[in-house]
């Protein structure tokens, strides 16, 4: 067997692709024109007569940009390299379009994210202060980029093979309505009132109407503030169907106004204020990956992270065997008298209408287990073969004085967990359970103050679930009873919940631990300490099933958890007693149920599960070990045996943790990821690239692919399993 090294191969692929290239242009096909002399894109404009033919009005303002989208390489063929065309109005709202008024047009010479004038300061002073403790990293105004192939499936959602490519994006189905390009008017007014989004056009805005009519009848779903159905793009009001807004759209871009003014623009994308001086002055810096050569990709040997380099998205089920934890220092028990962990965490959904912290492109909120907020920076990095996340701690929890806090009293007597807390997915508002009084507090985060108190519970709320659209909530209480309330959202903002209750649940005869919500499915439910788990609709209320796992098996039920996949089916964690005359050696299970009530597969465990996440087909659990410090053992080294044995003695113990993840179909472990610490809470970043966990002892985990960059590194890394 002959092995050639990886310089070698190089060679002999760089030999190959020259005899192709020469073939290609040998054969003077019609329409094609070489590069042969590797001239620059610049070199390529200069040699052509196109800016002098525009100049003097030859060639149209749309030819211009596709020419000069095609000298610098972008092409229909390549959705992350799309043509780029300018947002040119911002009047959508008039009901007539007059192109001679100046005052109907954007102004060409800034970015789309400084089009709103009062955030000039707020992008500006963001550059001036970001600061990165690896650096590796320059200051950047703008986190997204104004072009990218996610911007082109957004817009043209409605043709294949786009819808196809946008299903895949979504994990096999359509993203929320509101999220969707559903109107033109909404997406200039997201756009003008948000200074981290850059998205700029299309092409097809100028010369195709039937991207904006849903022709194949797709189900979009239905927007949450008015429950309009999403089918044909809303048009300005200038506007009497998709022809006619190509129409105008089109004489609005070769109108005077945007003639003299287009160059400007054209500076800010193919030209001086790219990059430099010029770029930093003009609000024109994008995050550091988005410059050709700022990374040498050729020189990247670890596959994963070349994969991330080049544009393939990180995902924890794609890699699942080559994964690593990272740490990041959330407490620093130095200085803290005590440690407060975390016990909730997320990262908001929507990230659209996310508000930004710290420089950085979304906000990660975390909940400490005293009720201390943090809306801290986070940044996952699916481009960069340096750095795969960032986080910056929200700085308002280094002082007593500064910090956010759910200011009612909790009730002493629940334990605080990851359960009794919903984030709506535009970070607006976050409820809270487990309160003394039997309220449902509802906290806005932009406002810093807690904004309602509900009482519907006779009893304390012990869980509470919200679903993928953020339009419902459900609580669980001791009461025995589920509550479903109903957000209130105004313009796709969630601002408070219905005082009064959506639906009532009943059908417990105990404790409800833990309660689950779809919206897309239809189905509210609910778990309780009695043995059962329930499934009513949502939308009705009306019974449906019961899940009955017990079979006589348990006397009593500590806590039951459950979670409820996109995939229709339900994960259910049991923490009981088992009979005396039970064959059960354990007292902790897990089951895996279709909705219909159909059980898939179940399984005792060796440990207690203090969290856990159902996502497509894979089950995460974290589990709590308990280790025996053996008494012959005089250097103290761990050995896991009889859990059971002595529980309460926490002198004679030593906890830690284990992430475990498993096949849901025959709950097969796949991977595990011991961690040095009890769990306190996990969550998903929303595109499934990064796992957050939460530790006992302060420490945020970061859990996601790592790369051989890392282990030249040494840096931030635990032993994986």
């Amino acid at each position: 067997m002959i092995y050639l090294s990886l310089g070698r191969i190089k060679l002999v692929l760089a030999i190959i692709r020259n005899k192709i290239y020469s073939k290609i242009v040998s054969m003077k096909l019609p329409y094609l024109q070489s590069n042969s002399s590797f001239r620059t894109p610049s070199d390529l404009l200069k040699a052509s007569d196109y800016t002098q033919r525009w100049v003097n009005h030859e060639i149209s303002n749309f030819e211009y940009l596709m020419r000069l989208n095609s000298i610098a390489g972008r092409s229909y063929n390549d959705l992350s390299q799309y043509p780029i065309f300018p947002w040119i109005l911002k009047d959508f709202t008039s009901e007539s379009l007059d192109l001679k008024d100046e005052s109907i047009y954007r102004d060409l010479s800034k970015p789309i994210g400084v089009q709103n004038e009062k955030f000039e300061k707020y992008v500006r002073e963001k550059y001036d202060s970001f600061e990165d403790p690896t650096g590796t990293m320059q200051p950047f105004h703008y986190g997204t980029h104004y072009s990218n192939s996610a911007n082109v499936m957004h817009y043209l959602i409605r043709l294949e093979p786009f819808t196809t490519l946008h299903i895949q994006l979504q994990s096999d189905r359509f993203d929320v309505a509101d999220r969707q390009f559903y109107s033109i008017p909404s997406s200039w007014k997201i756009l003008y009132e948000n200074p981290t989004d850059a998205k700029e056009l299309i092409p097809e805005f100028f010369y195709l109407s039937e991207f904006l009519i849903n022709m194949n009848n797709f189900d979009f779903g239905e927007l949450q503030a008015n429950k309009d159905r999403v089918h044909d793009v809303a048009l300005p009001k200038w506007a009497k169907s998709p022809e006619h807004f190509i129409y105008l759209h089109r004489k609005a871009l070769e109108s005077e106004y945007v003639s003299d003014h287009l160059h400007e623009w054209i500076d800010l994308i193919f030209g001086y204020k790219q990059q430099g001086a010029e770029a930093e002055k003009s609000l024109n810096v994008f995050m550091y990956y988005s410059y050709e050569g700022t990374i040498d990709v050729d020189a990247i040997t670890d596959p994963v992270a070349r994969n991330a380099t080049e544009g393939k998205p990180i995902v924890l089920w794609n890699q699942i065997n080559n994964l690593k934890a990272y740490y990041v220092e959330f407490c620093d028990a130095k200085r803290d008298e005590s440690i407060d962990p975390v016990i909730y965490i997320n990262i908001p959904r929507n990230q659209i209408k996310s508000f930004i912290q710290q420089g950085l492109s979304e906000p990660l909120i975390t909940i400490c287990e005293s009720g201390v907020i943090g809306v801290n920076g986070w940044q996952a990095y699916e481009r960069s073969a340096a750095n795969l996340f960032s986080f910056e701690k929200d700085p308002s929890l280094l002082s007593n004085r500064t910090k956010k806090s759910i200011s009612s009293q909790f009730d002493p007597n629940v334990e605080l967990n990851s359960r009794i807390f919903v984030l709506t997915n535009d970070s607006k508002i976050l409820i809270s359970g487990a309160h003394w009084d039997n309220s449902l507090r509802v906290f806005s985060l932009s406002k810093n103050r807690n904004i309602a108190h509900l009482y519907q519970h006779s009893d304390i709320v012990l869980c509470l679930a919200i679903d993928y659209t953020s339009s419902f909530v459900v609580s669980g209480s001791k009461d025995c009873l589920c509550v479903v309330w109903k957000v209130i959202q105004e313009y796709g903002n969630c601002i408070n919940l219905e005082p009064s209750p959506f639906h009532i649940l009943y059908g417990h005869t105990d404790w409800v631990t833990s309660v689950d919500i779809s919206n897309e499915l239809d189905i509210v439910v609910s778990g309780s300490k009695d043995g059962t788990v329930n499934i009513h609709t949502l939308h009705s209320g009306c019974y449906v099933k019961t899940l009955d796992f017990n079979n006589t098996r348990i006397s009593y039920f500590n806590t039951i958890n459950l979670k409820l996949s996109n995939e229709r089916h339900v994960l259910i964690y049991t923490d009981g007693v088992p009979m005396q005359s039970s064959a059960l050696k354990y007292k902790y299970q897990i089951f895996v149920y279709s909705i219909n009530g159909h059980l898939i597969s179940q399984e005792q465990l060796n440990y207690p599960v203090q969290d856990m996440i159902f996502q497509d087909k894979y089950c995460l659990l974290g589990l709590l070990i308990n280790h025996r410090r053996s008494s012959n053992n005089a250097n103290g080294s761990l050995n896991s045996s009889n859990f059971e044995e002595n529980l309460d003695n926490k002198k004679v113990f030593d906890t830690t943790s284990k992430i475990v993840i498993k096949e849901y179909f025959d709950l097969k472990t796949i991977q595990a990821i011991r961690l040095k610490a009890p769990i306190t809470c996990m969550n998903l970043t929303r595109d499934d690239s990064h796992l957050l966990v939460g530790l006992k002892d302060g420490k945020l985990i970061v859990i996601t692919e790592f790369s051989l960059h890392d282990l030249k590194k040494n840096r931030f890394m635990l032993n994986r399993n």
